[in-house]
């Protein structure tokens, strides 16, 4: 297995080399960084497996960062830091794409524990091959085999793709769905296209140990299983 990669990007002058030497000192291959640029110089060299991201940075501030991230990087997985305890800023880091919310100050186990949580869920997945939604409106599975998605399918199931395991509110599934005029379709349009998503999945053998639609009543959908964005 490969050393995985984590970047951390923290200004404050005694708490980021502190946690770049414990980490290091675990094993990983850590690399320290103090604002955006020089984060994004960073992983333009290197595939990070995990950015630790202070809320409150210099110029661009961590959720701002996370949620460039995630957009383009799904899989990189997000650890958000801040001394900002509130829910407002724990649901904000969220929503931009942390997976893990640490509010400061942590005892660094803490950070060790959600590492090895990370780990334990990347491992299982890197077992397998993911089930791949490209940019062409399909579905690519495990055996080559494709699936063909009309727009508004593909554009609902990378979405959730994107956001997975986390759940996509119903008015942003109406947005995507939205006529020229910015008009929004009624609540059913977002209904039919699900139900004609999990018959696609389950009329191509796709089962829901691998890949499964779940619905939050009144809420949303999230996706769960092996399905990335195909880059």
């Amino acid at each position: 297995m490969h050393k995985r990669n984590i970047v951390i990007c923290e200004d404050d002058a005694f708490l980021g080399p502190t946690l770049n030497n414990f980490l290091s000192d675990l094993g990983y291959n850590v690399i320290l960084t103090t604002c955006s640029e020089e984060l994004d110089q960073v992983c333009s060299a290197i595939s990070p497996d995990v950015l630790i991201l202070d809320r409150q940075l210099p110029g661009e501030w961590g959720p701002e960062i996370a949620l460039r991230y995630h957009a383009n990087s799904p899989e990189v997985a997000i650890i958000m830091m801040s001394i900002d305890d509130s829910v407002e800023s724990q649901v904000d880091g969220y929503n931009k794409g942390a997976m893990i919310y640490l509010p400061k100050p942590f005892q660094p186990v803490a950070l060790e524990a959600a590492l090895r949580g990370i780990f334990s869920n990347k491992s299982i997945t890197e077992n397998f091959k993911n089930i791949q939604i490209t940019e062409d409106n399909e579905l690519i599975l495990e055996g080559g085999a494709h699936v063909a998605l009309n727009r508004k399918e593909s554009a609902i199931l990378r979405l959730m793709t994107l956001r997975k395991p986390k759940l996509v509110e119903t008015y942003e599934l109406l947005e995507l769905l939205a006529d020229s005029d910015g008009e929004l379709p009624p609540k059913s349009a977002v209904e039919v296209l699900i139900s004609r998503l999990r018959k696609k999945l389950k009329d191509n053998s796709i089962d829901r140990d691998m890949l499964q639609i779940k619905s939050e009543h009144g809420l949303g959908y999230s996706i769960q299983g092996r399905i990335t964005v195909k880059k």
